[in-house]
């Protein structure tokens, strides 16, 4: 997939985005073939964009969008999401697979998904220790044995920086956040391919 401009750092983006097939191509290293014919969950998904770019370029694969937004009726949504609703609509299929949730309590039964992807959503600052501890749970729950967990931001602390320019960390939450990937790989259930600002776990047989 070509990548026309570098995308926009975690700082720049809004809590709902409106993230595309371009831009998680680039932060989860991902194409066509780690897609197709896969059975995908997009923790996050804001305005279901990359759902509806994957159906529109015609990549053979079933895209759930989980997000938080599609619980409040229209009226409540903040003026600039409602407009990129508007403006971009989803299929039904899109539509149809779109599940008002949050990370940490999915409603999905267990090894349900090929690939789970989370770009710029995985528990912030404001979230506990235990949400992420759940979110952790849950995501190797549903997923697949031989499927995929892609995470992108994996430390903010490599990205964000306060006012001050000193590295952010959330309170401690990256920390804990690494700590809850290590034991899901010293657990022996998963394979960690690549770690840096982008984590790919693979789940392994038991």
């Amino acid at each position: 997939m070509e990548n026309k401009e570098k995308p926009r750092t975690w700082e720049e983006i809004p809590p709902v985005t409106n993230r595309g097939l371009d831009e998680y191509a680039y932060h989860l290293n991902l194409d066509d073939v780690n897609l197709e014919g896969k059975k995908i969950l997009d923790i996050g998904a804001g305005t279901r964009r990359f759902a509806r770019e994957v159906e529109e370029r015609g990549i053979r694969a079933e895209v759930f969008s989980l997000e938080p937004l599609f619980s409040l009726p229209k009226e409540k949504m903040h003026s600039k999401v409602k407009k990129i609703i508007e403006k971009y609509p989803v299929s039904l299929e899109v539509k149809g697979k779109t599940i008002a949730g949050v990370g940490d309590q999915m409603p999905f039964t267990n090894e349900a998904f090929d690939l789970c992807v989370s770009e710029y959503s995985l528990p912030m600052h404001a979230s506990t220790q235990e949400q992420a501890k759940s979110f952790f749970e849950e995501i190797s729950r549903i997923t697949k044995v031989g499927g995929e967990i892609r995470l992108y931001p994996i430390n903010r602390n490599q990205e964000g920086k306060t006012e001050q320019g000193r590295t952010c960390n959330q309170n401690g939450l990256d920390d804990f956040i690494n700590e809850q990937i290590d034991k899901l790989v010293h657990s022996g259930k998963f394979n960690l391919i690549k770690s840096s600002t982008l984590v790919i776990l693979k789940k392994q047989k038991d």
